[in-house]
């Protein structure tokens, strides 16, 4: 589909922890749409059932506004969480569910439902080592302070 006109369409991103991986996939993938331009609502923490009541109330919100529905990428890993996102007026594309399904028949195990295990599977040196490079760039920002020069 080819479209020489610029439409609007309200994004979110929400996740239970900082919505930083279903941002970067939703960024990946709407890039391929560069005749759209979008609203983009980042929602993170959404770890309880209130703040996704509230989280759909948002999406409803905009629906209606708009007259378009809204589209979802989330990566919530607690059930009722998403099925409470689930509800919302909206395309909703569950990075976890369609995947994670997938892997649990090919591993032949279950996935856990624990917020949080992004950071789980890590390099231990790795992430020292970049969280060093953090620190020494926070350190010597700009100059203001020169003693770890060499």
């Amino acid at each position: 589909m080819s479209e020489s006109k610029l439409i609007n369409r309200s994004v979110f991103f929400i996740s239970d922890g900082t919505a930083i991986t279903a941002e970067t996939l939703g960024h990946s993938l709407l890039a391929q749409f560069p005749n759209v331009n979008f609203d983009i609502h980042i929602m993170p923490y959404v770890d309880s059932e209130e703040s996704a009541l509230n989280v759909v109330h948002r999406i409803n919100s905009i629906a209606a506004r708009d007259g378009k529905l809204p589209i979802v990428f989330d990566t919530l890993v607690d059930p009722r969480v998403r099925e409470i996102i689930n509800t919302a007026h909206a395309i909703n594309l569950d990075v976890f569910e369609g995947i994670i399904s997938k892997l649990e028949t090919e591993l032949g195990v279950s996935a856990t439902t624990l917020v949080g295990q992004t950071h789980a599977v890590i390099d231990s040196e790795s992430y020292k080592s970049r969280i060093d490079a953090v620190h020494f760039a926070l350190d010597n920002d700009d100059g203001a302070r020169t003693r770890h020069y060499e």
